[in-house]
């Protein structure tokens, strides 16, 4: 049966794509040789679902990238680029950890008040120091949709400043009061 064999080639050689790129975990903690960002407190980003091993993400000062990816025998990348390449719990932590670490370097002083703010709750939170008011990630709503047409056929789209060969699904972020199908349109 050619189809059933071109199913188990494809799902093979999405299974080999995915284990091209593995995080580089460090355990303990303790033995990081590098400065921490200050700014974005350790970030806990759960239990592995198998070990019960606790896992959290750190942003490593900008100088000390790249010696300390040298130093595990690894390179750094950004999770946007190693994302398509990472198994899918690997992909999906990083994503976590990238999201996180933004949103804490950006949440450091309260946008009313402008007072400073303190990680809480392994970097889900933030507590304003003067209102002692608590602040959490937005959650902004977005749309991500594959147009097809026909048998087989898809509509994809790209960036000019993409890599060559990378295509996405049509996705963006809708605008306050309007619809799915008016986002997608846009």
């Amino acid at each position: 049966n050619g189809s059933a064999s071109d199913a188990a080639s494809t799902a093979q050689q999405q299974q080999q794509r995915q284990a091209v790129l593995q995080p580089v975990w460090v355990s303990p903690a303790s033995e990081l040789t590098c400065t921490l960002n200050a700014a974005v407190p350790p970030l806990f980003l759960g239990l592995d679902r198998t070990t019960g091993t606790p896992h959290f993400a750190v942003q490593v000062a900008a100088a000390d990238v790249e010696p300390l990816a040298g130093s595990y025998g690894a390179k750094w990348v950004s999770a946007r680029n190693a994302g398509p390449e990472m198994a899918i719990s690997d992909a999906a932590l990083m994503a976590v950890a990238s999201g996180l670490a933004q949103w804490n370097l950006d949440a450091q002083y309260h946008g009313t008040s402008g007072s400073p703010t303190t990680p809480k709750d392994g970097g889900f939170s933030r507590t304003c120091s003067s209102s002692g008011r608590s602040l959490y990630p937005r959650i902004d709503p977005a749309i991500i949709t594959l147009v097809t047409a026909g048998s087989g056929w898809c509509l994809l789209g790209r960036k000019k400043e993409w890599p060559r060969g990378r295509y996405s699904t049509l996705a963006g972020f809708l605008e306050i009061g309007e619809t799915l199908e008016q986002a997608l349109a846009r």
